[in-house]
């Protein structure tokens, strides 16, 4: 059966493939996610510069990165271990320093510009690695009604171009148990936080992708494509496409947790701007948990409305300067 009201033939009965999977793998421990938004994105715009006189005629294409986040609940595996994927990303978001590796299904990468591409700009994509990304904002949230859930969002690039090492599912994996809320626990040095209805870690890093010509790589010229125009030297196509580094310029981490008012105002645990030491704030999630040594604590807020009474306390975590960011900084796993 053909359908006549699309573009092209299409049959009846396709068949399935397995980019239906929302499977992933970082840094080789292959999960499954809700969802998985991950694209390059290129800056490109037309400028109206003398030159071009007042009609928008000169293409201004600047750096292209890897952007976008990944959604995934929190699971442990039959020895009520934490997910490694998860450990890994867990990581990598206090570490900044140390990137990970996405392999997809579904990411394709193309080195060039439409321009250079001879077969209508749309050809020659690759499924490559994506080896070198960089947490930009991490969330890990805990209610009654979602379970634990973890938000990614990336910023990063493909630095060796290797084939991505994921086509199907492995054979091996075991999906494990998504941990709820009853799995969680709060705490801290002058309350036990018993009457906690959610709360929510984040980590934020600021990263920046500098955007500079570099040169070209002259000792390739014998293999490297050729030029456009016989203005072009044959090694201009070596300039990458994507910055050549990425810095990390602040780090901060934080967070929000909410309560129920048992007792009208409740004013032994109504939380007041300032910092307290050796507080422990103690957030615990299965296996692992987030620990403030130091939190930075906002002034609660208690709005009032005909039903139950929520408070809600924001913080920020203090770290020492000299303190290095090593893997138990903030996330402990047992």
């Amino acid at each position: 059966m053909i359908y006549r009201d699309t573009p092209g033939a299409y049959d009846a009965g396709q068949v399935a493939t397995g980019i239906l999977v929302r499977g992933i793998r970082v840094d080789g421990y292959y999960t499954i996610v809700e969802s998985c938004d991950v694209n390059f994105e290129h800056e490109v715009d037309l400028k109206t510069y003398i030159q071009g006189g007042p009609n928008s005629s000169i293409v201004d294409m600047g750096k292209k990165v890897l952007k976008g986040q990944i959604v995934l609940p929190v699971r442990v595996d039959r020895d009520g271990a934490l997910e490694m994927a998860t450990r890994r990303l867990l990581s990598a978001a206090h570490d900044p320093s140390a990137s990970i590796t996405l392999d997809t299904n579904h990411i394709l990468s193309y080195s060039r510009i439409a321009a250079d591409n001879g077969q209508g700009g749309d050809s020659d994509n690759e499924l490559l690695s994506l080896d070198c990304m960089v947490i930009e904002e991490l969330s890990l949230t805990a209610a009654p009604d979602t379970g634990v859930k973890l938000t990614v969002s990336f910023t990063g690039m493909v630095d060796a171009r290797a084939p991505a090492d994921l086509v199907a599912p492995p054979s091996s994996f075991l999906l494990g148990r998504t941990l709820s809320f009853q799995d969680c626990d709060c705490s801290r040095l002058a309350s036990a936080m018993r009457n906690v209805v959610s709360f929510n870690v984040t980590v934020r890093n600021k990263i920046i992708a500098p955007a500079f010509i570099p040169p070209c790589d002259v000792d390739n010229r014998a293999t490297s494509w050729s030029g456009t125009s016989p203005n072009q030297p044959a090694d201009w196509a070596f300039m990458p496409e994507q910055p050549l580094i990425l810095g990390i310029e602040e780090v901060r981490w934080g967070g929000d947790f909410q309560e129920v008012l048992r007792k009208g105002g409740d004013t032994e645990t109504h939380m007041h701007a300032g910092w307290i030491q050796d507080e422990d704030l103690t957030f615990t999630f299965g296996p692992a948990r987030a620990v403030f040594k130091v939190p930075l604590y906002k002034v609660s807020r208690v709005p009032l409305v005909a039903g139950i009474l929520n408070r809600k306390t924001e913080f920020m975590g203090v770290v020492k300067p000299s303190r290095l960011n090593s893997p138990t900084s903030l996330f402990f796993f047992s």
